[in-house]
């Protein structure tokens, strides 16, 4: 589950967050302290592999430069569109979204936590995606 940006946020507001391990860029969390947030880069201890001519493949380190290890950069703010479960075409601007204990969002509050608000519904831009404006809640 990959969240892309639709409108960036404040930039100056993103930080390094402690996360868990294998975390790519544009996944959705929260912080240590409950605040909502998307990954802008992968976990600093983040590895990529490439298959070269000859069927040669090398791993190699792709985690940000001076962020530690089991941290990423991440985006207290802005719109990212990614999958929202409940979320259709009928899901009105404004409507919750929360974020389940599997990292999953979702239109379903019980037992979640509120992550944002749908900024754009599904299929406005996308076939598969919702556009949620992280840390505003209505």
């Amino acid at each position: 589950m990959t969240f892309v940006p639709v409108y960036v946020g404040d930039r100056s507001q993103y930080r390094e967050w402690p996360v868990p391990a294998g975390t790519l860029e544009g996944t959705p969390l929260l912080s240590v302290s409950g605040e909502p947030g998307v990954t802008i880069t992968p976990r600093g201890d983040s590895t990529a592999t490439k298959t070269l001519a000859g069927g040669y493949s090398i791993q190699y380190p792709n985690g940000p430069v001076g962020v530690r290890d089991d941290s990423a950069v991440v985006a207290p703010n802005g719109t990212f569109a990614g999958p929202v479960a409940g979320a259709d075409a009928t899901t009105v601007k404004n409507t919750l979204v929360y974020i389940a204990a599997d990292g999953t969002l979702t239109l379903t509050g019980t037992g979640n936590t509120k992550f944002g608000v749908v900024d754009a519904y599904l299929g406005k831009a996308s076939a598969t995606d919702t556009a949620v404006k992280i840390g505003v809640f209505a």
